[in-house]
């Protein structure tokens, strides 16, 4: 048995680099390993865990690099050896004795070559080097090296690596998995997906980092407790001491050249390759990007930013004014910042206007939209309010209005907003001002009507402007104007839920090609939503695809409106049950902006949540919807909370949660939303179906699903139909198995398909429904089919070919045993159907008749009556057969 590993249970992650390092120790081809990673990374840790004995002690023998020491000859092993006479220190011949005594009292067992461990290895003295590198290559000890920069460790030990005697293993930063435990760890207790992904992106995966960060997030309140689970709450701070003297440490030990290029880099990042080259020397360029403290963009220009966001933060903090000042100077000399597009202006006008630069007008609205694009409020307010330009007084509005919504000051942003519209003076303020406000109508828990007004609005300042006397406006630019007011208004309509009257216009627009890439994103986003929700969920979702890679090609001018395109293309393909892409969407921005996770905590959180609950792991879902339902209280920039209290009620309801059900449920109605009508609708869906399970009224789901048909909104009514058929409601397969059109939505094809087979008494079909729905995610839905299917069979004589049958779709459910069984729903005051079976059987029983005599009457096993007997006990809530013909009475 292996005597290394013993200690990984109690380590968070890190499961491929344990394995890496214990293969390293216990292999006959390499005598150890060197892992290279930052400061803070986890080596230490990570050895450590590795080399923990079951008795709680250690395998190895540490050295730890100095540079106080690296000049002293065996001044890092001198802890290690007891030699007689200072002459002995500087003998090589009497430290290697020394150290090989110390070796022969460390034997850890028989055939078990000691583990030498040196940490921070750069700062070794030659010396030292030289004897371990000996001894390694000899194969007296085991040799683990652990270094921040693979270029500065001692040429032998270098070599040794070189000659495959020891394995290199690059530490890798935490994934998001690892980053989120090691949170959970930490806090002690749970956390928000969407906290845990910002500490992760913060510290750059970075173990040490995110403690320190979680630490001072805890202490001024950034990150908060509420309701048992750790969530954001407002702006990030600022790194602090702790922080600050890692990271200073870090920069500490690197040349003057390096720090010069880092705290460039830190104050102005983006800044291009050849601007750093023409500053410093290439080699220092050379040195960070292979330490990994640098990354270079694809684009033409290699824009260079700092890998550690925290680092850039400190730099930015800590560097005093005058080199600031110097620093800028030098690299103005070399690269002038208005070359560079306008998305990557933010920090240089932070910098220039810390240094008292003087910075444009118009260069402060670019920063103070970047700003908000990268959910920094704070400095967008900063920078908009010194526009003095009247010609970009409307669009310096529009920005600070967007900063107040973020910072959640939704009075002081209708108050900007507030005739704005009609104050523009050009068609692009006009256009900014309204689709702010359109934004702001959800923000603030408006009806979604009141787009419409906007749109109109602005309908009147584009003939305003264009009848200016003096206006430069051109035909073509009339044209984009007018063409991106009918996309408002198509919004304003999807809004309302009619998408009879959207469909047109936007088919007409998607085919025709709108003029501007902007428009034809938006035009294919709100297509793809009309036509999912109308039913057409496949070509809805190649629309939504469509305006996503628009989005991505297009640089800042799409990225204004990435929160609409990037949350309907998550809504399709919830609805389109495309469960796999769903994480790569989430891997997207607005997503992966450190500070957007304060924003989309609970949109993120939601949008799993709906995943698991579809696929029928409700106890799986209803922390995580707690979870979200918390960070929707304090950010819901889409009006998710009525839809995430409706999903909770009803997944409380089916948790057995009652009062939970009931409190979600009670929430919902009392806070009267408005907005987006069909996601209310869904969420309204989810109440009633919670209420039903608790056995209120199930009527009234299949009212609702009758509205909704009425309304032409097909894929809330799927959902619906569904909910009522978890809900044991057998009837609705009649009603699904009329339907003329199964539409393109898988859902609702295979909830067609099983209620056919199921009205025809076809079980065969009805297994092949539930491979189908298992296949493609819908576990849920598969287990109603099978359900349904053993129901059915179970009603059918006895055959052989039939009880292999019941047999296939028993094993077949018992596969889907995590989805909970059928939830009862009741009509008021109404019992349960039974089936024509189960109604014969308590006929009998009423009548006095023994089980034998019921086989007998029914040409059936005594086992057959049994098992009916048991499901109308389950179905009645009765628990002796002497309740069953009082209840039947009734």
């Amino acid at each position: 048995m292996s005597p290394f590993g013993a200690g990984n249970a109690s380590f968070v992650g890190r499961a491929f680099f344990r394995q890496g390092l214990t293969s390293s120790l216990e292999s006959d081809l390499v005598n150890g390993a060197v892992l290279v990673a930052e400061a803070g990374m986890g080596k230490s840790a990570l050895v450590r865990h590795v080399l923990k004995d079951p008795a709680g002690g250690t395998l190895a023998i540490w050295i730890q690099g100095s540079p106080v020491l690296s000049a002293v000859p065996f001044g890092a092993m001198a802890p290690h050896l007891s030699l007689g006479t200072f002459a002995d220190a500087l003998s090589a011949l009497a430290v290697l004795r020394g150290f090989r005594e110390f070796l022969e009292i460390f034997q850890t067992g028989a055939g078990v070559r000691p583990v030498v461990v040196v940490d921070d290895a750069q700062h070794l003295d030659t010396d030292s080097a030289l004897l371990l590198a000996q001894l390694t290559a000899a194969e007296e000890v085991r040799l683990v090296v652990l270094t921040r920069s693979i270029t500065e460790l001692p040429h032998d030990l270098l070599a040794l690596g070189k000659d495959g005697l020891l394995r290199r293993i690059d530490l890798a930063p935490l994934t998001a998995a690892e980053a989120h435990g090691l949170c959970a760890s930490h806090l002690g207790g749970d956390v928000l997906p969407s906290a845990s992904r910002y500490f992760h992106a913060a510290a750059g995966g970075n173990p040490l980092l995110m403690k320190l960060l979680i630490d001072r997030s805890r202490s001024v309140g950034h990150v908060v407790q509420r309701k048992g689970f750790w969530m954001l709450s407002g702006e990030p701070p600022k790194p602090g001491r702790l922080i600050g003297d890692l990271v200073q440490a870090q920069l500490s030990s690197r040349s003057a050249s390096e720090r010069m290029l880092l705290e460039t880099i830190g104050l102005g990042e983006p800044v291009p390759l050849s601007a750093l080259l023409d500053l410093g020397n290439p080699s220092a360029v050379d040195a960070l990007e292979n330490d990994g403290l640098i990354t270079h963009e694809g684009s033409p220009t290699g824009l260079t930013r700092l890998t550690q966001p925290l680092v850039g933060a400190v730099i930015r903090e800590t560097v005093p004014m005058g080199r600031r000042m110097g620093l800028r100077n030098a690299l103005t000399q070399v690269f002038n910042p208005e070359d560079e597009p306008a998305a990557h202006t933010l920090r240089w006008v932070e910098w220039a206007l810390d240094c008292g630069s003087p910075v444009s007008s118009s260069g402060l609205l670019r920063a103070a939209a970047e700003a908000n694009q990268f959910f920094d409020p704070d400095f967008a307010i900063r920078t908009a309010t010194k526009i003095t330009d009247p010609e970009l007084a409307v669009e310096a509005t529009v920005e600070l209005a967007r900063a107040r919504m973020l910072r959640n000051e939704l009075e002081d942003a209708e108050d900007l907003l507030s005739g704005l519209i009609a104050a523009a003076t050009s068609l692009q303020a006009a256009e900014a001002a309204a689709w702010m406000s359109a934004r702001y109508v959800l923000a603030a828990k408006k009806p979604g009507s009141r787009v419409g007004k906007y749109a109109e609005e602005w309908r009147a300042a584009i003939e305003r402007i264009a009848q200016q006397p003096d206006s430069d406006t051109c035909p073509e630019q009339l044209k984009i104007a007018r063409e991106s007011n009918q996309l408002l208004e198509y919004y304003a309509l999807n809004c309302e839920g009619l998408y009879s009257r959207s469909l047109p216009g936007l088919t007409a627009m998607a085919q025709q090609d709108a003029s501007t890439p902007v428009n034809r994103m938006l035009a294919l986003a709100l297509l793809g939503e009309a036509l999912a929700f109308s039913g057409k969920t496949e070509s809805g979702l190649r629309a939504s695809a469509e305006a996503m890679h628009l989005m991505g090609a297009g640089g800042h001018a799409t990225a204004v409106h990435a929160g609409l395109v990037v949350r309907r293309h998550l809504e399709l393909l919830i609805l389109g049950g495309r469960w796999e892409q769903i994480e790569a969407v989430l891997a997207l921005y607005p997503f992966t902006e450190p500070r957007a996770s304060t924003y989309f905590g609970g949109t993120v959180g939601l949008a799993q949540a709906r995943v698991l609950c579809r696929q029928g792991r409700f106890d799986l879902a209803l922390p995580q919807i707690g979870m979200s339902i918390e960070a929707l209280h304090q950010h819901d920039m889409e009006q998710l909370l009525p839809l995430a209290l409706g999903l909770g009620a009803y997944a409380a309801a089916v948790c057995g949660e009652r009062e939970l059900a009931e409190r979600y449920s009670d929430e919902f109605e009392a806070g009267r939303a408005t907005g987006h009508a069909p996601t209310l609708m869904l969420g309204r869906c989810y109440v009633v179906a919670a209420r039903a399970a608790m056995d209120e009224n199930s009527a009234e789901l299949m009212k609702l699903a009758d509205q909704l048909a009425s309304l032409g909104l097909v894929a809330v009514e799927t959902q619906a139909l569904e909910l009522g058929l978890h809900l044991g409601r057998v009837d609705l397969l009649l009603r699904l198995a009329e339907t003329p059109d199964q539409g393109e939505g898988a859902d609702r094809r295979i909830l067609v398909r099983m209620a056919k087979a199921y009205v025809e008494g076809d079980v065969e079909a009805m297994v092949s429904a539930a491979a189908e729905a298992t296949e493609g995610g819908y576990t849920l839905i598969a287990a109603a089919c099978l359900d349904s299917a053993l129901a059915y069979a179970q009603e059918l004589p006895r055959h052989p070919q039939l009880a292999k049958v019941r047999r296939d779709i028993i094993a077949a459910r018992e596969q889907l045993s995590e989805v909970p069984k059928p939830v009862p729903a009741l009509a008021a005051g109404a019992l349960p159907q039974l089936t024509r079976r189960e109604s014969a059987i308590a006929a009998l029983v009423r009548r006095g008749a023994s089980n034998r005599e019921i086989a007998n009457e029914l040409s059936v096993s005594t086992r057959t009556v049994e098992g009916h007997l048991y499901r109308m006990f389950s179905k009645l809530g009765i628990s002796r057969r002497e309740d069953l013909p009082k209840l039947i009475g009734k």
